[in-house]
């Protein structure tokens, strides 16, 4: 709660954010299809199913907003970063871009899903900079220094390929 110079609740401003936070919850995000909890849902999927997920702060005056407030976030799959752009001498690890302390400057981002099969084959694989202070990946690691999330189910999978394998 904000609260006033004399450190009491401003009731009327706080009215206000509760208004302007329900009515941006309702289209949270770019495409306007899904509600805040559904978002939160499919972002908490994603992460677990994918080890990670990015998505973009979108602020710019020409993105659809789905409230009065001028933001909004825009998810991204992680197929989006592509896994196998690496160069060692721009710090450039999984699509991911460092600095000296290993902390993320920016993501390499395809312009459309990788798989999507509505482009032109040439566009497909074209990527733009997005900096990361523009952005944000959600990433579940399993130690230190690690660029990109590993699945919650890949000790799953694996026993599964080694069962395929017995099988077989």
């Amino acid at each position: 709660a904000v609260a006033k110079r004399n450190r009491e609740p401003d009731p009327e401003f706080n009215r206000q954010l509760a208004d302007l936070w329900a009515e941006f919850w309702t289209a949270p995000e770019v495409t306007g299809e899904l509600p805040g909890p559904e978002m939160e849902r499919l972002v908490c999927r994603t992460w677990l199913r994918d080890g990670e997920i990015f998505g973009q702060h979108v602020t710019k005056a020409i993105a659809p907003f789905g409230s009065r407030i001028p933001y909004a976030l825009e998810l991204l799959e992680a197929d989006f970063v592509p896994f196998d752009l690496t160069d060692p001498a721009k710090s450039l690890v999984h699509g991911v871009q460092k600095d000296g302390w290993g902390r993320p400057v920016g993501y390499y981002v395809y312009r459309v899903h990788p798989g999507s099969m509505t482009t032109a084959l040439g566009s497909r694989f074209d990527t733009v900079w997005l900096p990361a202070d523009r952005a944000f990946h959600l990433k579940f690691v399993r130690r230190l220094h690690q660029t990109r999330g590993v699945s919650i189910f890949h000790a799953v999978l694996s026993r599964l390929d080694d069962l395929k394998d017995y099988e077989e």
